[in-house]
């Protein structure tokens, strides 16, 4: 139902008390009337990642490198023409409330702390993220999975509103 976000950061937040300071600032420029009925909430999301196989072994061999360095809630679903692999783990997800209509639930302090754990779940993210990139390298580069010694392996990224299309074109 709408929103907005107060604060955005991909990377590591390096002043707690500086972020609080913000997100005061933009509650307080917001007149009453807009505050009834909002909730402001941390909200930490780890890497998520939802692909398209050539086939259900290339999606189990994902799947397995996944589930092994640290990505648990992982899945493969397999349709009558698709085979996608969702990789996601929740136990980095971090969200707490902090607002209820303007009104702070948890005082400064405490949301400094609860950015020293966002950063340090974020570090973990990525730790887990680049670890993942490297053992999928490790698997399809020249491994058993490979097709050809001569192909050569790609990933194209795609707007989801074009993704369909495309693959329709270099099916065809």
């Amino acid at each position: 139902k709408g929103g907005e976000w107060l604060v955005v950061s991909h990377d590591p937040i390096p002043d707690g008390r500086g972020a609080w300071n913000e997100i005061v600032a933009k509650l307080d420029a917001k007149d009453a009337v807009t505050l009834e009925s909002s909730l402001v909430t941390f909200l930490l999301e780890p890497f998520v990642l939802h692909a398209e196989c050539e086939d259900v072994s290339v999606g189990q061999t994902i799947l397995q490198v996944a589930r092994e360095v640290g990505f648990r809630e992982s899945g493969l679903s397999v349709g009558k023409k698709r085979v996608l692999v969702q990789i996601r783990t929740l136990a980095l997800r971090l969200e707490v409330p902090l607002f209820l209509n303007g009104t702070p639930l948890v005082q400064a302090d405490y949301f400094e702390t609860l950015i020293e754990l966002g950063n340090a779940r974020l570090a973990e993210n990525k730790r887990r993220t680049d670890k993942l990139w490297h053992r999928l390298r490790e698997v399809f580069e020249g491994g058993a999975e490979a097709k050809e010694e001569d192909e050569e392996l790609w990933v194209l990224i795609a707007p989801t509103s074009m993704a369909r299309g495309l693959k329709v074109w270099l099916e065809a």
